[in-house]
């Protein structure tokens, strides 16, 4: 176990360190960009006294990133101020955040791409300028007992084959939506507060989605909407996903809390599915 404390460099810790070592931050603010290509554990002192600020134009706070299977763990701090998002994940990374407070960043709070695989625990994304957490590429991700709140414009967002289980959120007052899904994303939403965004969830393209015991409600917009052009998305939009689920809540949201109304058995006790392969 290292100990870095303010003014000594965190990125020189992480140069020296070995496959696996733990790298511990006293309390305190530093102001540096990190790249993590090794397995290796940051760890904080406190969330809200232990705080990591981006000081590069246009680079992530935190990048972690390699061609081979890495291990890294992200905990009990704060990655502020980025001008180019938070933490940033790629290549092979298997990642880890849990316990922290991503806020403030340009762009992305988490931003998770190529074939990574990330573990999103206990977190509070809160205040970044475009997205919470933006998937795309392979990446996959379980997204677990966050607080994803007040992004600029998505809480979670996710495209190209990225797959996430996301559960136990709260995910609210986001901009424009709270979640989305594109392309050919698949997801499992189950047990998360959906709230105070324009759409709470909405699916587009190819996407495959289930939709279990969820709180989706006061959307400006639609609590739960496929991109169709009969949902005010453009005469050209057409769905060619699926969408299961039941169990769900949806209540106060203005326009309607779904579209289209085949969707309503989202709300019964039993298992609906609309879409192809199926129909309904």
């Amino acid at each position: 176990m290292v100990t870095v404390y303010p003014g000594e460099s965190i990125q020189a810790a992480i140069e020296r360190a070995k496959d696996g070592t733990v790298i511990c931050l006293a309390e305190g603010t530093w102001e540096e960009n990190l790249i993590i290509s090794k397995d290796l554990t940051l760890r904080g002192t406190s969330r809200e006294r232990t705080i990591v600020k981006g000081s590069k134009n246009g680079e992530p706070v935190i990048l972690i990133r390699s061609d081979s299977m890495i291990n890294a763990i992200i905990t009990t701090l704060t990655v502020a101020g980025g001008s180019g998002g938070g933490i940033r994940i790629g290549g092979k990374a298997k990642t880890t955040v849990k316990n922290s407070k991503i806020s403030g960043n340009e762009y992305r709070g988490i931003y998770i791409g190529d074939q990574a695989q990330a573990t999103i625990q206990n977190n509070r994304i809160t205040g970044n300028g475009w997205r919470g957490i933006g998937m795309w590429d392979f990446a996959t991700a379980n997204i677990q007992s966050n607080q994803v709140l007040n992004n600029g414009l998505t809480g979670i967002y996710m495209r190209g084959r990225a797959q996430a289980t996301i559960q136990d959120n709260r995910i609210s007052d986001n901009g424009y939506r709270g979640v989305q899904m594109w392309n050919a994303a698949l997801a499992i939403l189950q047990n998360n507060q959906v709230s105070g965004s324009h759409y709470g969830v909405s699916i587009g393209d190819s996407a495959k989605v289930n939709i279990h015991e969820n709180k989706v409600f006061d959307n400006t917009g639609y609590g739960v909407t496929l991109v169709l052009g009969t949902c005010g998305w453009g005469k050209e939009a057409i769905f060619s996903g699926e969408v299961r689920g039941k169990g769900n809540q949806m209540y106060d949201n203005a326009e309607n809390d779904l579209c289209p109304s085949a969707l309503r058995f989202l709300r019964s006790t039993w298992e609906g599915c609309f879409g192809r392969p199926c129909s309904g």
